[in-house]
């Protein structure tokens, strides 16, 4: 309610805030000045400092800058330190009125996401979605990957549409489709305001084709939607796409197909059983049609990486994965053309029959992970028999049999000749990038795995290389057309192999000085450009995650002239 009829007092007004505050802002629009508009906005004191104000010096020309120092970046008043109450959202203990669909609503969280920087494919700075309290005590949230694509970003949380807090990325599971949050559930306001935090329990049962179940979930407006008695019309994996520009899709990933879910006004939810368990997470921005995936792979998931979370920095911990993008194809296209013996494929029906799947297929390698080890033995084409002797019969299999080991022995089919090789694993970090260098208006970062699907690296990259993801209106960068989803393999000639090279090498560079940038694209096409260095306005910045925490530092390496 303070007026700001000038810089001066906006400044004065602004002066008075820390990171994470909440400001109720009025404002107009140039096209409208006579209409009186209202916005909440999250006061950024972490990735947007300091606030610094530009004069235009008539001399030069330029417009050069001060510092505004804001107040102390205080931490977040203890308060009670009570934990809000815990139930689980279907304890039958509870009042008979509370319905079931009540408290599976009551887990339910709406989730917002906030990045400084576009990273890793993404294609906006904010997203919105359904986020589901799993472990009430700890604070432990899913959400889906879309909705929380990178650890790069500020996390908000609305519980019971009454209260938001701040939370912390914990995992973005490098394959699947979801992230792990987590928020303190002694926070004061939580407290104060006496919400009664609930969790989701597992449905004991997997779905298959023709179980009914019925689906909960929330609007953008945070209002509860129910769907009676959706049917799962048929369990199969989400199909192996390219995607370019590259951004998050999932890989290996088990969906079932519903045939009734309110998508048009839905930003996620769950189905559960008629005593409220959950069967399958409907997320938002899910593929095209109605598509659930498997809560078990959720709950086993997150369980386990919990547990080795003990005692030990979530961004310490990897992921190991084959770096595979797996197809089904039919045994009746495969075992003449592959000639698979009788005997694998009576191991395979085998297992199929164990699992109780609807179809018999066999696995096959649709994709590589470019630059990982799998790379090197594992091809494209290949019919994935067994691992560490374990008949697999789908993704679901491949994963358990990889999970948490360094090498495994995989039995493949290749050019109808069955073979036997050992795979070192792909070790993929779970707190995901950890680097992104902004210079001459490009953001640049090492590839992250949906790039190391593309098939192709560039000769004597290491780790993946420099990629660009990004390039900003009016920049040097965007003043020489250089172009976006590319690898940076030289700068004035010099190797660039990594971001560390990158880094080394920009921050020797004169300001003003013309800079040759030799490109690469994933056609193997190789291209060079000028452009003019201007540290003035497009300085060079290093974001960069701490070691052992989820925390971003911004460190400025040649920000001025």
């Amino acid at each position: 309610a303070v007026p700001t009829p000038d810089i001066e007092a906006f400044i004065t007004e602004m002066l008075k805030y820390k990171d994470g505050d909440k400001l109720l802002v009025k404002y107009s629009l140039m096209s409208s000045p006579t209409r009186i508009l209202v916005g909440t906005v999250l006061f950024e004191g972490k990735f947007f400092v300091p606030m610094r104000r530009a004069f235009r010096n008539d001399e030069d020309g330029l417009f050069h800058f001060e510092d505004i120092v804001p107040k102390d970046n205080l931490e977040p008043e203890a308060g009670n330190q009570t934990t809000a109450t815990r139930t689980t959202a279907t304890d039958d203990s509870e009042s008979e009125h509370f319905e079931m669909e009540e408290k599976v609503a009551a887990a339910m969280v709406m989730v917002k996401f906030i990045a400084p920087h576009l990273m890793d494919g993404m294609h906006a700075h904010s997203f919105t979605g359904t986020g589901f309290i799993i472990d009430a005590a700890k604070g432990i949230v899913v959400c889906s990957r879309n909705v929380v694509p990178c650890s790069l970003g500020n996390v908000l949380l609305s519980v019971a549409s009454e209260v938001q807090v701040r939370a912390e990325v914990i995992y973005i599971h490098p394959m699947l489709t979801f992230s792990v949050l987590k928020f303190d559930p002694r926070n004061h306001d939580l407290v104060s305001a006496g919400i009664e935090l609930r969790e989701l329990r597992l449905c004991p049962t997997n779905l298959k084709t023709l179980d009914k179940t019925t689906f909960i979930g929330l609007t953008g407006k945070e209002t509860r939607i129910r769907v009676n008695e959706s049917t799962v019309t048929y369990v199969t994996n989400i199909p192996a796409t390219e995607h370019w520009p590259p951004g998050y899709y999932p890989k290996n990933q088990q969906i079932y197909k519903v045939d009734k879910v309110s998508s048009s006004s839905s930003k996620g939810g769950v189905f559960v059983d008629k005593d409220g368990a959950v069967q399958a997470f409907f997320w938002e921005y899910v593929p095209k049609g109605y598509a659930a995936f498997p809560a078990y792979q959720v709950f086993d998931d997150v369980s386990l990486t919990l547990e080795a979370m003990k005692g030990t920095s979530p961004v310490e911990l990897n992921y190991k994965t084959l770096g595979l993008s797996i197809t089904s194809k039919p045994i009746s296209k495969v075992k003449d053309v592959y000639k698979i013996s009788a005997e694998r494929l009576d191991m395979l029906k085998k297992r199929i029959k164990e699992k109780k799947l609807d179809r018999k297929h066999v696995l096959s390698v649709s994709r590589v992970m470019t630059s990982y080890p799998p790379a090197d033995v594992l091809e494209i084409g290949d019919i994935i028999l067994n691992i560490n002797g374990f008949p697999v019969a789908d993704v679901e299999d491949v994963e358990d049999q990889v999970k948490g080991k360094s090498k495994v022995t995989v039995t493949i089919q290749r050019n109808q000749e069955e073979k036997t090789v050992d795979v070192i694993t792909a070790s993929l970090p779970i707190a995901g990038t950890s680097q992104v260098v902004a210079f001459a208006g490009l953001s640049i970062q090492p590839i992250f795995p949906h790039v190391a699907f593309s098939s192709f690296m560039p000769e004597g990259a290491e780790n993946g290389g420099v990629f660009i993801v990004r390039r900003m209106s009016g920049s040097p960068a965007d003043q020489s057309r250089i172009p976006t989803n590319v690898w940076i393999t030289h700068v004035n000639d010099n190797p660039v192999k990594n971001i560390d090279d990158f880094l080394e090498i920009v921050t020797n560079l004169e300001n003003n000085s013309d800079t040759r940038i030799k490109i690469v694209t994933r056609q193997g096409v190789s291209r060079a450009y000028t452009l003019k260095t201007d540290f003035h306005y497009f300085g060079t910045q290093l974001l960069e995650r701490k070691v052992g925490t989820t925390d971003w530092t911004n460190q400025s390496i040649n920000n001025e002239v």
